[in-house]
């Protein structure tokens, strides 16, 4: 039985896994009207030409144009997350992902708790930190505490399966942001659906047991 549950908790945990890792910035289909960036008529007016550019050139692979020009965007309206996603993705398109995630990371900062941001900055390949003691385990755990993000609590899930420390695995899953989440209802659900999770399992609709 103990056995059958950590097979379940796994088939979660590797749908999550997915989950995060296939979201990209431009996954939610921003757009470029004024009303879908956030912006006025006037200043739409003045940024759509380059935006325009800044679309054109990524899609031909023309970096040092597709980079100048969203750049400067984001310069003029630092605090606009649409725009932001449009330069983080063009940085992660020409394989920048560190400056992605630091311009994301930045924008947190702005606007804390973005459901849009957390996914982009998530869906950015970072290497796990390797824990092999449950010292170690419960260490990122308290850090993950300290700082939760979608892709802490997956990591500290994921170390905590392989360690076969099924407590913390399920307390990743009472963690009421990630529950919340589009991502952590999706990945459960899915899993529930499949056979992967039980139902007393799915975040936001049953405290686990």
């Amino acid at each position: 039985m103990k056995e059958n549950n950590l097979n379940r908790v796994i088939g979660w945990s590797g749908l999550l896994l997915t989950s995060l890792l296939s979201t990209s910035a431009l996954a939610d289909n921003i757009g470029t009207s004024a009303e879908e960036l956030g912006l006025s008529d006037y200043r739409h007016f003045v940024i759509y030409p380059r935006l325009d550019k800044a679309l054109k050139a990524q899609k031909n692979n023309d970096e040092a144009t597709a980079i100048r020009e969203f750049e400067y965007i984001h310069q003029q309206v630092p605090d606009n997350i649409p725009l932001t996603l449009y330069l983080a993705e063009a940085y992660r398109h020409f394989g920048h992902d560190d400056r992605a995630r630091l311009l994301l990371e930045d924008q947190l900062k702005r606007h804390p708790g973005d459901a849009r941001l957390e996914r982009s900055l998530a869906a950015i390949p970072v290497e796990v930190k390797s824990v092999t003691t449950v010292e170690e385990l419960l260490a990122q755990q308290k850090a993950c505490d300290a700082a939760p993000t979608l892709r802490c609590r997956s990591e500290v899930g994921q170390n905590a399966l392989r360690l076969a420390q099924l407590p913390v695995a399920r307390a990743q899953l009472n963690d009421a942001t990630f529950a919340a989440s589009p991502e952590g209802k999706n990945a459960a659900n899915r899993s529930a659906a499949t056979g992967n999770l039980p139902e007393t399992m799915v975040p936001g609709r049953y405290a686990i047991q």
